[in-house]
């Protein structure tokens, strides 16, 4: 039965070209159609609050490693003057207040990243996102809006597995779909369109 879903899901994902969710969240309180619309104008929103109240502080990188410098110089001094090419390689020795403060600073910036995915994370929680698998059928959600009201009814029925493509929101019946005499399998799938129009094909 796993494979043949597989299977019947891999045929929706290649006949549907499109198919757009944001996988492991969902909003109950909103469009089943429009979840992905929802997900990323909060994600954004919150990402927003989360930069403006957790500061990155800046990370200041020296270069200890060797250089090749070149040029000409002109020496004076004691009578004499002369110009003199120079060139070789020059060695900046670290030092131990440059590398603490590096240091610092790179953890630093990691505790404000480690804050800001905390702070994204608990607006998301409360603006009413829940982690769920990545297959997922809402079984419950707000019915006043006539596209989650249609799709609660045919998962009541024992629909599941909710893609949604152009618009169209699209579920099946594993419990009666079949496998035909021919080789062939007969799917039952439930569509909602983007006109809120219901209907099964058998």
């Amino acid at each position: 039965m796993r494979t043949f879903r597989r299977l019947v899901l891999g045929l929706f994902l290649l006949s549907m070209a499109g198919c757009a969710s944001q996988s492991g969240f969902y909003n109950h309180a909103l469009s089943f159609r429009n979840q992905p619309a929802h997900y990323n104008y909060d994600l954004a929103v919150c990402q927003n609050l989360a930069a403006a109240n957790v500061p990155m502080p800046p990370i200041t990188i020296s270069t200890n490693g060797p250089r090749y410098v070149f040029g000409t110089a002109d020496l004076t001094g004691r009578g004499i003057a002369a110009q003199v090419d120079y060139s070789g390689f020059v060695y900046e020795v670290p030092s131990f207040s440059s590398g603490f403060a590096q240091g610092f600073q790179m953890g630093s910036a990691v505790a404000a990243a480690a804050n800001r995915s905390s702070l994204v994370t608990r607006c998301m929680t409360l603006s009413g996102w829940q982690k769920v698998p990545k297959d997922y059928t809402p079984r419950y959600g707000n019915k006043e809006l006539p596209e989650n009201a249609k799709v609660l009814n045919f998962v009541s029925k024992g629909y599941r597995d909710l893609l949604i493509s152009q618009g169209h929101l699209t579920l099946w019946n594993p419990n009666t779909s079949y496998l035909k005499r021919n080789g062939t399998w007969g799917v039952d799938v439930a569509f909602v369109t983007p006109y809120n129009i219901a209907h099964e094909c058998r």
